[in-house]
């Protein structure tokens, strides 16, 4: 039985990845759901961007004010707004992607509805605190979203990131969820890819921040590698640039000063 899906994402500075995840989703969901609603948050808090979002096709763009505490904190609001748009959620399942982050297999919300069933949250593990969910994707039933989960838990009060606590807000509530497991991609320089599904590109809308410390989180050959992604939907460097980069690591593990 088919049932209405709500997706929610939240765009930054980055209009390639936006615009990927979108076509993506209306490519891969829209036959599977009895109703679809994409959400995009517009971070970007422009009257041009809200005008490029809308015209990516039937979107609902969401906006609020910047939330100082926050970005005084991340140099961002990005649990904030999230949950505020918690708010406008309707759908029978809510499924949250960061911009940078898009479905690989055409057949991935049949899969993911099959999960559903066991649990009723599906969360990406974050690679860098295994345990701990990341909000690049998640997916929960009404059951779930409707339980009481804030992606701001923790975050002013711990210095957490984004959405971390989620699962133990889940537990304390008696919901079942399942954590996808990592897989490194791009010789572990970025992207990340989850059950065969879901891409995550990993700060791939930094680059737009006016934030040093958000900047400084951007691998020299992000850019290089959203490419490869985008243009020719490949999720591995090509053999001659695998051995390039080889090389160059092979040779600076070389000459790295001998200490005793």
């Amino acid at each position: 039985m088919h049932r209405s899906v709500t997706i929610l994402t939240a765009h930054f500075g980055d209009f390639d990845w936006t615009d990927f995840l979108i076509r993506r989703l209306f490519e891969t969901v829209g036959n599977s759901a009895s109703e679809l609603e994409i959400l995009v948050i517009n971070q970007d808090r422009t009257a041009e961007s809200r005008a490029r979002l809308e015209k990516m096709g039937a979107v609902r763009v969401l906006e609020y004010p910047r939330n100082e505490k926050y970005f005084k904190v991340m140099g961002h609001d990005h649990p904030w707004v999230l949950d505020q748009a918690l708010k406008e959620v309707g759908g029978d399942i809510l499924v949250v992607f960061d911009c940078d982050a898009h479905p690989v297999r055409d057949d991935w919300f049949q899969e993911l509805e099959m999960r559903l069933k066991a649990s009723d949250a599906v969360l990406a593990e974050d690679h860098v605190r295994p345990g701990f969910p990341h909000p690049c994707f998640m997916a929960f039933t009404r059951n779930a979203y409707e339980s009481g989960i804030s992606f701001s838990e923790g975050v002013l009060e711990e210095e957490v990131d984004t959405g971390r606590l989620i699962h133990k807000q889940l537990e304390a509530n008696g919901i079942a969820y399942e954590l996808l497991p990592p897989q490194l991609l791009f010789n572990k320089i970025c992207g990340v890819l989850y059950a065969g599904m879901v891409y995550h590109h990993g700060s791939g809308t930094f680059h737009a921040s006016e934030e040093a410390r958000l900047q400084e989180q951007v691998h020299a050959l992000s850019h290089q590698i959203k490419r490869l992604v985008l243009d020719e939907t490949r999720y591995a460097f090509p053999a001659g640039m695998k051995t390039t980069l080889f090389m160059q690591k092979l040779k600076r593990e070389l000459t790295k000063p001998f200490r005793r």
